[in-house]
């Protein structure tokens, strides 16, 4: 959707439009410690790096380069170097000034980005959290898991998925309300059954005027996975962290 609105949303991008570049800068347990002269700096290199890489110094391309120095949890040392090369092999220049970023780890450190850059916004997509339990894809679990939950040996199982989901609604839910205005819930539930209506919302959020495109709206698929704690045992989920949901959901 952004694309469509005209966004430049980076070069180094999967077939989900994941900012690979992004991943490398920011998914890292680290990044949680960084002070706000530190993500400043980190940000600046990113954006430097994402729209005018050609201008990079030595210097900065070293900085780069140490952020892949060595593999991590979910991506392998070559994987991460990789995006280092697409830097300059998969570059090209922004058709828009207007930017975004998607990449499902960033909710992790949102303050951190509304805190150091006054005019940003952020867009929080969400999922109902009992779908979200029995997901098959437990990445974000195991990766901030152990952090989130102060446990260091978590099992990977819906039960601690979704307390992982209600921790990480309820943080995101308190930095909404320090940053009036600059935070947009986008409901994936809502998004699949009135499409129009969140693009629109979404459109306005972000001060763009923007035509309806029946395009746009074609891309929207329910996926079957909607739904799907209607044919699991809730039995085996936390009842609080069930209500929290159910509530959110009016279920």
């Amino acid at each position: 959707m952004l694309k469509d609105f005209g966004l430049f949303v980076g070069n180094d991008l999967n077939i989900a439009n994941d900012n690979l570049l992004a991943t490398l800068f920011f998914k890292r347990l680290s990044t949680l410690t960084y002070v706000n002269t530190q993500f400043k700096e980190l940000f600046s290199l990113f954006m430097k790096a994402s729209h005018s890489p050609d201008t990079l110094t030595e210097n900065e391309f070293s900085m780069i380069h140490s952020l892949a120095a060595s593999g991590r949890l979910q991506h392998s040392k070559s994987w991460l170097q990789q995006r280092v090369i697409n830097l300059t092999q998969a570059y090209r220049v922004a058709e828009s000034s207007l930017w975004g970023v998607k990449e499902p780890n960033l909710h992790i450190i949102s303050d951190k980005f509304l805190s150091c850059i006054a005019d940003l916004k952020f867009i929080y997509v969400c999922r109902n959290g009992l779908d979200m339990a029995f997901s098959k894809n437990m990445n974000q679990l195991n990766f901030w898991g152990s952090v989130f939950l102060d446990d260091h040996n978590i099992e990977i199982c819906p039960r601690t998925m979704l307390k992982y989901w209600c921790v990480v609604f309820r943080r995101i839910q308190y930095f909404a309300s320090i940053y009036h205005g600059r935070i947009f819930f986008l409901d994936f539930d809502k998004l699949c059954d009135k499409p129009a209506e969140t693009i629109v919302n979404l459109a306005s959020f972000l001060g763009i005027e923007q035509e309806l495109s029946s395009d746009t709206i074609s891309k929207i698929v329910r996926p079957k996975s909607v739904g799907r704690y209607l044919e699991n045992d809730l039995s085996v989920l936390d009842p609080i962290d069930v209500r929290f949901v159910s509530k959110l959901y009016d279920i």
